[in-house]
């Protein structure tokens, strides 16, 4: 079962804030807008969402991740995006792992 008040508050928590030293202020907001996509996403299908429902929506985050990339995604990026991937996989009430991301190219 999703926790919607959970992903509610997460959708309004700077998720990147951590790369505001060093990756281009255009990636950072461009990466909160595509996690915050994903937690708005997830909220509109309700309490019960189906496994495979929240994966296509995640498959369509990682999709946009992908647009973004042109070489600033390295090794940190890759971690953090996984993390708040994840976070959400969770609050929507599913186990979170890599194959949660396999449709990533970064």
């Amino acid at each position: 079962m999703a926790d919607i008040d959970a992903l509610k508050r997460h959708r309004e928590q700077r998720v990147f804030q951590g790369w505001d030293k060093y990756v281009p202020p255009q990636h950072v907001e461009a990466s909160e807008g595509s996690l915050h996509r994903l937690v708005e996403d997830v909220i509109a299908l309700g309490p019960k969402p189906s496994e495979a429902a929240v994966r296509a929506l995640v498959d369509e985050c990682v999709r946009r991740f992908n647009e973004l990339d042109d070489g600033w995604i390295c090794t940190i990026e890759r971690d953090d995006i996984f993390e708040q991937v994840c976070q959400v996989v969770q609050l929507a009430g599913f186990e979170c792992d890599e194959d949660w991301l396999d449709e990533r190219d970064w």
